[in-house]
C-alpha cells in the first residue's frame, strides 16, 4: 500500500528477533531516512552479520555499491536492480582480497531508493539498524576576503 501527501511526513520500521518463548527477544526501530543519491559514505562495524538493504517505493531503481578496504582501495562495485514496492539485501563479506571492510560507499539512480545498514550477532537475537547520512555534497559556500 502506497499513501501520497500533500504535506511532509516521517515513518519507522519495527524489527522483532527471537519470538521463541523463554528466550531472549530484541526490537530496533529503522528510521526514515534519505533519499538515495550518489556517494553516500556508509561506515561498516567490525563483526557480526552485516547486511545493506535497500528498498524502492514504485516503479525501479539501479543501486550500486562498493567496497572501501582498509587498505585504503575503493573496489569494484557491483550493482542491484531494485523493483518498485521490494526490499533487497546484500550479505557484506568481512574482507576483500584478504583486507578488511571498513566502509561502502553507496549510490542509486532510477527513482526513489532507500538505504540501513542491518547488524546482527550470528547465534544471538540482537539486531540493530543504522540509518544511511546524506550523500557527500563538496563544499557548497566558498569564503571570500575582499581587500588591497
Amino acid at each position: 500500500m502506497f499513501t501520497s501527501s500533500d504535506v511532509s511526513f516521517v515513518a519507522a520500521t519495527r524489527i522483532t528477533r527471537g519470538v521463541t518463548n523463554g528466550k531472549a527477544s530484541d526490537v530496533a526501530w529503522a528510521a526514515s531516512g534519505v533519499r538515495l543519491g550518489s556517494q553516500h559514505v556508509v561506515p561498516m562495524p567490525q563483526g557480526g552479520d552485516r547486511t545493506l538493504v535497500f528498498g524502492v517505493l514504485e516503479n525501479r531503481a539501479t543501486v550500486s555499491y562498493a567496497a572501501i578496504t582498509a587498505d585504503g582501495k575503493i573496489r569494484a562495485a557491483a550493482t542491484a536492480d531494485v523493483a518498485g514496492g521490494t526490499t533487497t539485501s546484500i550479505k557484506v563479506p568481512e574482507k576483500v582480497d584478504e583486507s578488511e571492510v571498513v566502509a561502502y560507499v553507496v549510490s542509486a539512480s532510477g527513482d526513489a531508493a532507500y538505504g540501513a545498514l542491518l547488524l546482527q550477532q550470528d547465534g544471538r537475537d540482537d539486531i540493530s539498524t543504522v540509518a544511511f547520512t546524506p550523500a557527500a555534497s563538496g563544499q557548497e559556500k566558498v569564503p571570500v576576503s575582499l581587500r588591497y
